[in-house]
């Protein structure tokens, strides 16, 4: 069993909690894949207000290892009843990179799923497959990138995929936010919210005054996953103006 120990501490313009399991099993506790640094990030639009993204082995890994498991074999058996969906045709999806993020609409925002593949035929046809299955799902667009498959309710996200326009990483809010979280250049997995923007779409459709002074002194979020030996840290830190 890995030991496991966590830590939380504020200061004037953030609050911090890290936890970090070490010993035999530490990588199953979190389902974490290998260090790496995201290639998906630099085609993710500037304008996006979400993002996460990890190795899709390491998620896979840990589903294939409690696939025995009573309680999660059960819900394999409701969701195939239901959907007629299975495990192993999900599995495969999850050989490459994986990140999603989430940016501003002409109406709502738009959320855009990315899966690096060596395949994309074969990807591609098991995305739609499994989407086909799934009733009352919102319009999505399901296509290829640059061995990228991509799930959207975009109009048209492999354009704001391309090489052109300002990306993520370029982004002021977003080098802020992963500098003052002190993410490194090499991690499990890594999530950011811009709580600013999310501040100001929760404006347009909440009738709250309340709300939106809880909102308006959070600027960012961000939560990142270290390995190092057998020990594997997760650490979220949340920017408070």
């Amino acid at each position: 069993m890995p030991s496991r120990y966590s830590s939380g501490h504020s200061r004037d313009d953030a609050a911090e909690l890290a936890v970090t399991a070490r010993g035999e099993g530490a990588d199953r506790l979190f389902g974490t894949g290998d260090l790496y640094s995201s290639e998906l990030l630099d085609k993710v639009p500037a304008d996006a207000f979400a993002f996460l993204g990890f190795q899709g082995h390491g998620l896979r890994r840990q589903l294939e290892a409690i696939r025995g498991n009573p309680l999660f074999a059960k819900g394999l058996r409701e969701l195939k009843r239901e959907y007629g969906i299975e495990l192993d045709e999900v599995l495969p999806l999850l050989d490459g990179e994986v990140a999603f993020y989430a940016r501003p609409g002409l109406l709502m925002p738009e959320f855009t799923l990315l899966l690096a593949t060596t395949n994309e035929g074969g990807t591609r046809a098991a995305v739609e497959r499994v989407l086909r299955r799934v009733p009352d799902q919102p319009r999505l667009r399901v296509s290829t990138l640059d061995g990228i498959v991509v799930v959207s309710t975009a109009h048209d996200p492999a354009d704001d995929l391309g090489e052109s326009g300002a990306k993520l990483p370029d982004a002021d809010a977003f080098k802020d936010a992963l500098e003052a979280a002190e993410v490194p250049e090499q991690y499990t997995g890594l999530t950011y919210v811009d709580l600013t923007k999310v501040a100001s779409l929760i404006a347009v459709y909440a009738d709250s005054a309340e709300v939106l002074r809880n909102l308006e002194p959070l600027r960012s979020l961000v939560a990142f996953g270290t390995k190092e030996g057998d020990e594997i840290s997760a650490r979220a830190v949340l920017e408070i103006d």
